[in-house]
C-alpha cells in the first residue's frame, strides 16, 4: 500500500522530468481526487502543410550560385563619335581617322551647281575601308567626268584619337577629245576628341597629289575640319589647301546613325579669284 502511495505521488514528477521535445501518447496520472491534465507540455508542434502543388511560394531565397549579368562596356569617346555618325568617316569634302564599320556599307552623293560625285565605301575589317566613286562636272559646255578609287587603313584608334593612312587614283576627262588626266594621291590623317562624348571631332591630315602625265611635279596639300556637338545638329568647319588654291565648307550635318545629310556653302579661293557655292551632301548606312 506504501508503495502503490508512492508510486502515486512520484508519477506526475516522472512525467514531468521526460526529455524535452518528446512526446507521451499514455494518459497523465493524478492522485485520488484530482484531474489529470488535459494535455501534455511536451506535444509537436502542429505540422506545416505544404503548398500547394504547382504553387510557388511567396518569397524564395536567391541562390547563391547565380551569378549577376556583367554591366554594358562603357563606350570611348571615339567610339561614341562612329556609333552616332553614318558619315564618320569624313567632314564634307576631307577624311577623318575613322573608317567605316566591318561587313557596313554607306552610299553617299555630294552636289553643287557645277559638279556631282557619287561614292559607295564598304568596310572590310581590321580597319580597312575601300571605296569607288564617279563624278561630273557641269560647268565645262562639253562636260567632263570622273572616277577613281580609293583606300583608307586605320593604324591605331584609341580612346580619344585615331590615326590613318589613305591613298587613292582618278581620272578625270576622257571624252574622246583628248587624253584623260590621271592623278594619284597618297596621304595620312589624324583625329582626336573633346570631351566624354567627343563633342567636338578634330581632323588634321595632309598627302601629295602626283599626275600621271610627262611631269614630275609632286603636288602637297593639307586640310582640316571640325565637327562639333553630338546631336542630331553639328556644325561643320573644313579648309583644304592645295599649291596656291584653298578649298572650304562652312555649313552644318543632320543625323544619325542611319543618314545624315550635310548642308553649307563652298568655298573656293586662290589666285587672286574666289567664290561660294551652295553644297550639299547625302550619306545612307544600312
Amino acid at each position: 500500500m506504501r508503495l502503490a502511495a508512492v508510486l502515486v505521488i512520484a508519477a506526475p514528477s516522472l512525467a514531468a522530468a521526460q526529455a524535452p521535445g518528446m512526446y507521451d501518447p499514455t494518459q497523465p496520472l493524478a492522485p485520488p481526487g484530482m484531474t489529470p491534465p488535459t494535455g501534455d507540455t511536451d506535444e509537436p508542434p502542429p505540422a506545416v502543410l505544404a503548398p500547394p502543388s504547382g504553387v510557388e511560394p511567396s518569397f524564395r531565397a536567391p541562390s547563391l550560385t547565380q551569378v549577376a549579368p556583367p554591366p554594358p562596356p562603357v563606350l570611348t569617346p571615339m567610339a561614341l563619335a562612329a556609333q552616332r555618325d553614318s558619315a564618320d568617316d569624313r567632314a564634307y569634302g576631307t577624311s577623318t581617322a575613322l573608317v567605316v564599320p566591318d561587313g557596313k556599307v554607306d552610299a553617299s552623293l555630294r552636289a553643287a551647281p557645277v559638279d556631282a560625285i557619287a561614292s559607295v565605301t564598304a568596310g572590310l575589317g581590321s580597319g580597312l575601308e575601300i571605296s569607288a566613286d564617279a563624278g561630273a562636272i557641269f560647268a565645262d559646255e562639253d562636260g567632263a567626268t570622273s572616277f577613281g578609287f580609293g583606300a583608307k587603313l586605320a593604324l591605331a584608334r584609341r580612346g580619344t584619337w585615331a590615326f590613318a593612312l589613305q591613298g587613292s587614283y582618278h581620272q578625270l576627262g576622257g571624252d574622246g577629245e583628248g587624253d584623260p588626266l590621271t592623278l594619284w594621291s597618297a596621304g595620312a590623317v589624324v583625329s582626336g576628341c573633346s570631351g566624354h562624348e567627343c563633342s567636338m571631332l578634330l581632323s588634321l591630315g595632309g598627302g601629295f597629289l602626283k599626275s600621271g602625265d610627262d611631269s614630275d611635279d609632286t603636288v602637297p596639300y593639307v586640310w582640316g575640319s571640325m565637327l562639333l556637338g553630338t546631336g542630331g545638329f553639328r556644325p561643320i568647319l573644313e579648309g583644304t589647301i592645295v599649291s596656291d588654291g584653298m578649298l572650304g565648307f562652312l555649313g552644318a550635318r543632320m543625323g544619325g546613325k542611319t543618314a545624315a545629310l550635310d548642308l553649307g556653302i563652298g568655298i573656293l579661293g586662290g589666285s587672286g579669284e574666289g567664290g561660294a557655292l551652295p553644297v550639299a551632301a547625302l550619306s545612307v548606312r544600312p
